[in-house]
């Protein structure tokens, strides 16, 4: 795979990752990874991508929000790599680890609402344990 291939592929996948409950660990070792063992870098890197997942799962579902992520992510990559080429591979099995663990129909999601006049609003993706309506309202009378 080219330089420009691999990391069209990777700015992808980091993407389609970012909203999975394993980008923590991703994050890190991609960071890891660019840093080449300096740790302010590795710092840097690891803030500049929590500030693209908070950018990408904050959306209210604009796709030109993961595509201007996808762009940085793919330019970052691609200088990463033409400084680098010895570490293409390393990169190519990270990126492979990483999509063999994300379904290949992720898509970031936004949800908004607005609740008027007393109303309440429940928005839910996954594990929602039990909510406790009004408690607060209750509270106030």
């Amino acid at each position: 795979m080219d330089i420009g291939e691999l990391a069209a592929t990777g700015a992808t996948t980091l993407v389609a990752a970012m909203t999975t409950g394993a980008w923590e660990q991703i994050r890190t070792r991609l960071a890891r990874l660019l840093g080449r063992r300096d740790d302010d870098a590795q710092r840097e890197l690891e803030s500049d991508l929590d500030e693209a997942r908070k950018l990408l799962v904050g959306s209210t579902g604009e796709e030109l929000t993961a595509l201007e992520i996808k762009a940085e992510l793919r330019g970052r990559l691609s200088q990463f790599l033409r400084s680098n080429p010895d570490l293409a591979a390393e990169l190519e099995s990270l990126l492979a680890e990483v999509q063999s663990g994300v379904p290949d129909d992720v898509t970031p999601v936004g949800q908004y609402a607005f609740a008027d006049r007393g109303a309440v609003v429940i928005q839910a993706g996954r594990d929602v344990r039990g909510t406790s309506l009004g408690a607060d309202r209750d509270r106030e009378k």
